[in-house]
């Protein structure tokens, strides 16, 4: 299965920050997170992450391989051929 989809990067970076164990948390590291495009910081940060991934599974559905190029909006549109090209080229070899 080939597979091309963009998201906010601004969830990428709540997902990481919610599932987070640390429990002290100083208005430094708050202002950090949102100006990474943490918890709420969604109106701040519009740009997007575009992912180019490709699965495979055996004939046996035992095993899966799985490659995924992840960047930004902009920079997969400049250097799309290449990913492209890239992502098309990986094979599995039994």
């Amino acid at each position: 299965m080939h597979l091309v989809f963009q998201f906010r990067s601004s969830a990428l970076a709540s997902a990481v920050a919610s599932s987070s164990t640390s429990t002290t948390q100083t208005g430094t590291s708050n202002l950090q997170r949102t100006l990474l495009g943490g918890s709420g910081a969604a109106l701040l940060n519009p740009s997007y992450v575009t992912v180019d991934q490709t699965v495979f599974v055996n004939s046996a559905t035992s095993q899966i391989y799985f490659i995924a190029v992840l960047c930004s909006a902009a920079c997969y549109d400049r250097n799309r051929g290449a990913i492209e090209t890239i992502v098309n080229s990986w094979t599995v070899l039994p």
